[in-house]
């Protein structure tokens, strides 16, 4: 898991660093859809209980989501 969290981590620093050298800020539409996958994430998953999910899995990925 630590693996893919770094290359992760490194594929979001290479994003946000070709944005800044590309436009010399994060543009509005990026700004914007950030703050949508933000509030998906936080109304869907965070605001839920993760007994509310039906299979196991589910439920694993929601205490994972929480813990990170």
């Amino acid at each position: 898991m630590l693996i893919s969290r770094r290359r992760y981590d490194h594929k979001e620093e290479n994003y946000f660093s070709n944005l800044h050298q590309t436009y010399g800020k994060i543009p509005d539409n990026h700004l914007e859809a950030i703050k949508l996958r933000q509030t998906f994430f936080y109304k869907w998953v965070l605001d839920r209980d993760p007994t509310e999910y039906k299979t196991d899995v589910e439920k694993d990925w929601s205490y994972i989501a929480r813990r990170v």
